[in-house]
């Protein structure tokens, strides 16, 4: 049952990123692989995202984060980039290049842009949340062993 669930996920995944929805040839097939990346991967973005703002200095209410992630272009991906933007005390988004073309994001987090040095502390914080995560993880199992 498990490998069914994680080969449909990694299939999902697959599909949605080599039929890249944002391409006009690819928007019959990659529009619904997307929508189902979407998905799959919202519960992760929101629990990440939450944790990450349970992490961060308070600097940014919960009213804050959610209000930036309906100005992205997907909720869970934009809740997880502005508490991200947030914990960091950086700014994310803004405009990009792809495909050729300027495309214009909202702007997440706070004024500053990111720096070279914010690369090693969005890794430290990464790790404290997976540090967080595994200490959760690891004392809900052995709660449930001792039963």
């Amino acid at each position: 049952r498990f490998f069914w669930a994680v080969f449909f996920f990694r299939v999902i995944r697959l599909m949605a990123y080599n039929w890249n929805s944002k391409l006009t040839v690819n928007r019959h097939f990659g529009r619904p692989a997307a929508s189902l990346q979407l998905l799959l991967t919202a519960p992760t973005h929101i629990i990440l995202g939450c944790t990450l703002c349970s992490l961060q200095r308070a600097t940014s209410p919960l009213a804050n984060l959610n209000k930036q992630a309906k100005k992205w272009h997907h909720f869970s991906s934009g809740f997880l980039l502005s508490s991200f933007a947030y914990s960091l005390a950086i700014q994310l988004g803004g405009p990009r290049k792809y495909q050729g073309s300027m495309h214009r994001f909202s702007q997440l987090g706070h004024a500053q842009p990111a720096q070279r040095d914010d690369i090693n502390r969005a890794q430290q914080k990464l790790t404290l949340a997976l540090l967080v995560w595994l200490s959760f993880i690891t004392a809900i199992s052995l709660l449930i062993s001792i039963r």
